[in-house]
């Protein structure tokens, strides 16, 4: 796993790895294959179906147990959150919001439109993520839930004003399934 892969052949190094608990370097295998993936910070904030396949290896990861765990899983955030960044930054330079307005994204053109799916989908990922009920010895569980709010800090900022802290209690609210947002 030393060379480097495409983003296919590191996902499949991923999951061989958490399936595999016993595995002689576990950690290390995850932790190499985890680091590689900035490489194609880019690439993912334009394939939608990519970023659903890393949010989908960041499940499994959250789910797994066993060494390297927790490292694979920061790594897996830190890609999410340079994607967030890319996508946003996409947006801001079109003056088009943060905030998916996802009936909206069909009028836009192609680029703004992978974009405001691709940030939705990363909302959607950090709001899963502080709903979930962490394991009592997930040592990561206090991390995701504050990678969570910096995801959800990039992909929907909220507004200053009166109407900042109701939107926050809301936001709380739906993170622990006491209401919607």
């Amino acid at each position: 796993m030393k060379d480097r892969r495409k983003f296919q052949l590191l996902i499949a190094d991923i999951r061989d790895a958490l399936a595999d608990v016993a595995r002689e370097n576990r950690y290390g295998d995850l932790f190499h294959a985890t680091w590689e993936l900035v490489r194609f910070e880019d690439e993912l904030a334009g394939d939608i179906g990519k970023v659903r396949e890393l949010i989908a290896v960041g499940r499994a990861i959250r789910d797994a147990t066993g060494p390297g765990r927790s490292v694979a899983e920061q790594k897996i955030i830190d890609t999410l959150k340079g994607i967030a960044w890319t996508c946003c930054s996409v947006l801001e330079e079109a003056g088009v919001p943060r905030i998916p307005d996802l009936a909206a994204a069909d009028a836009l053109i192609p680029d703004l439109r992978r974009s405001i799916l691709i940030v939705a989908e990363l909302r959607d990922y950090a709001l899963e993520c502080l709903r979930f009920n962490a394991r009592p010895r997930d040592a990561f569980a206090g991390a995701r839930r504050g990678q969570s709010f910096e995801i959800l800090g990039i992909a929907q900022p909220q507004p200053d004003g009166p109407r900042s802290d109701y939107l926050s209690r809301r936001l709380l609210q739906s993170a622990r399934g006491y209401g919607s947002a």
